[in-house]
């Protein structure tokens, strides 16, 4: 190839990444303009008294994955069991093991809002999902797309710097489709879903299991993610 072919060549891929850091910086201020998250909108949030989903999104999600494992907490069947308020085996001593951060009480507001836990009359707690469905409530809404942002960033930044050791790379990938069918969307997102929260439970589990009781000095905060995308909106 030519010199002035190779100029022409790296010109237009120049422009349109170009392109698409304008489109980025389009969707992302709008993002957060939709989510209250500008900078106007967050000196008036600190101004304000924090809601019941100031509890991070973290804690809350750690608090459901240990019920669905912690061996005190989960019935023969194998599945959580339902849950005094208090007491030796209870949601109290759940969310001190899980979070001990938070008072319980707090914790059981916010699950609730966020319809992951239900209280039947005699005042037992069921839990009512493994994950959160965080659209649910919009605090909780924009507390998770901020950090799953920020943490997909963070990947993408350090694979940046480290090219050259695929081993130091954090696992990124993605199946591109260009000329999908849209009629067929519903079923794929259906297929995402499934198969997601089975990979993510699965990771979960390990994770879980594997880590223990002894930390290393310098523990880690791990994110997995799956998610679907399309180039415009699907509907």
């Amino acid at each position: 190839m030519s010199t002035a072919r190779q100029n022409n060549s790296k010109h237009a891929s120049k422009l349109a990444t170009r392109s698409i850091a304008d489109e980025i910086a389009s969707e992302l201020n709008s993002l957060l303009d939709r989510l209250g998250l500008n900078r106007r909108s967050a000196v008036k949030a600190r101004r304000s008294a924090p809601t019941c989903n100031s509890i991070p999104y973290s804690s809350m999600a750690k608090l459901l994955a240990d019920w669905h494992s912690d061996t005190r907490f989960v019935g023969q069947d194998g599945n959580p069991m339902p849950l005094a308020m208090s007491g030796k085996i209870s949601f109290s001593r759940l969310s001190k093991l899980s979070a001990p951060e938070i008072e319980p009480e707090q914790m059981l507001v916010s699950l609730k809002r966020a319809g992951a836990i239900k209280l039947n009359k005699g005042k037992q707690v069921y839990v009512q999902a493994r994950s959160l469905y965080v659209y649910k409530d919009r605090d909780l809404a924009a507390q998770y797309t901020a950090s799953s942002l920020l943490s997909y960033i963070k990947t993408l930044s350090h694979n940046l710097d480290r090219q050259a050791s695929m081993k130091q790379q954090l696992f990124n990938r993605m199946a591109v489709h260009e000329q999908f069918d849209r009629r067929l969307l519903p079923l794929l997102n259906l297929q995402v879903r499934r198969q997601g929260n089975a990979l993510l439970e699965s990771l979960d589990n390990w994770m879980i299991k594997k880590s223990g009781k002894k930390l290393s000095k310098t523990p880690l905060k791990v994110m997995v993610g799956i998610y679907l995308a399309t180039d415009r909106p699907p509907i």
